[in-house]
């Protein structure tokens, strides 16, 4: 289990080269990450949900409609409430980062992430427990399409969701052979995961762009 930051933007003109320098700088500044941390860019882009959101719909700033890019990096050590964030980022978020398949790294293939609500009777170790020990390995029995997978549960930070999932497969089609499998092969799956999550705002995330610090 590692700790990283994860912050989003909604700007959909952002480029990580002028954006992702200045939250790593922040970063640094408040003592989240030490000096020299690596820090990546995705460039996400909303796709329908599994699980059915209400549209338009509004995250803390991120919509729908527009593309989106989430940062992060790795090794907080607290400042989340540090002043200075840069403009154009909305919603910053510690999360603890548990790799179930793969490298963790989304590098090859088509990458999707999901921002997940948990369901309104669970408190959020439950959700995290139901999730890691429960639908995880239930979602390895049945067969997924998927080279990596990898779970955050939000710890701390103001952003509405309680988990962010992230899923790497070869291909979009490799993607849309797993989904038909857990609901309508596997239907225990997507069954399981109803009783976890009542909501999930899903994106293709680009692979990640490595972010240096500005000099």
């Amino acid at each position: 289990m590692t700790e990283v930051v994860v912050a989003f933007t909604d700007d959909p003109d952002w480029e990580a080269a002028a954006l992702g320098p200045k939250f790593l700088a922040w970063a640094v500044a408040a003592g989240v990450v030490e000096a020299g941390a690596a820090c990546h860019a995705r460039r996400l882009t909303p796709v329908e949900a599994p699980i059915g959101v209400q549209r338009p719909h509004n995250l803390h700033g991120l919509s729908t409609d527009s593309a989106t890019a989430l940062f992060e990096v790795e090794g907080p050590r607290g400042g989340l409430d540090a002043p200075g964030l840069p403009q154009g980022i909305v919603a910053t978020t510690v999360c603890d980062r548990v790799v179930h398949a793969g490298s963790g790294e989304g590098r090859v293939g088509v990458t999707r992430i999901g921002l997940t609500r948990r369901q309104p009777g669970l408190t959020l170790e439950q959700f995290a427990t139901g999730w890691r020990e429960r639908h995880v390995p239930l979602v390895h029995r049945a067969g997924p399409r998927f080279t990596e997978y990898v779970t955050y549960v939000v710890r701390a930070g103001s952003v509405p969701w309680h988990g962010i999932a992230m899923q790497t497969f070869p291909d979009s089609g490799a993607a849309a052979a797993h989904d038909h499998n857990n609901r309508v092969v596997r239907p225990d799956v997507y069954e399981d995961a109803i009783t976890l999550v009542a909501s999930a705002e899903q994106y293709w995330a680009s692979s990640p762009m490595p972010v240096e610090e500005d000099r």
